[in-house]
């Protein structure tokens, strides 16, 4: 749906909050914000529950890369699993690497391309589309 996505709220204090949409993203399910680029600002990693799991190609994580004046750049981190329900960032092979770790629902058929935990290593290196 085109109202699916995330949604930054900026402190304007005095608890007031400006809304900010930094994503559009089917199916948005859960987020994790911590600095998988190690550029010392936050970025923002979605899942999707039901992002028309039937056309292949549709993302299931996705990565928000910060530039620093907090314009996001969408990056697709993978397809499958499908049916992510939870993300985690953090160093799980001890590298000093920010990783992406998934959890899933297991859903018997029609459904396929499922993952109860599913990890992403973060090598390094510049991202690519």
């Amino acid at each position: 749906q085109s109202y699916h996505g995330c949604l930054w709220f900026e402190n304007q204090g005095g608890w007031t909050f400006a809304p900010r949409r930094i994503a559009s993203f089917g199916g948005t399910y859960a987020a994790a914000v911590g600095d998988l680029d190690q550029d010392g600002d936050r970025d923002v990693v979605l899942v999707s529950m039901f992002n028309n799991w039937d056309e292949r190609r549709n993302a299931s994580v996705v990565w928000l890369e910060n530039d620093g004046a907090q314009n996001f750049r969408t990056w697709q981190v993978d397809v499958a699993p499908t049916h992510r329900i939870t993300v985690a960032i953090g160093d799980l092979d001890g590298d000093g690497r920010s990783d992406i770790l998934t959890g899933g629902m297991h859903l018997i058929g029609p459904f396929d391309r499922q993952g109860r935990l599913t990890a992403w290593l973060n090598r390094g290196g510049k991202a690519r589309p």
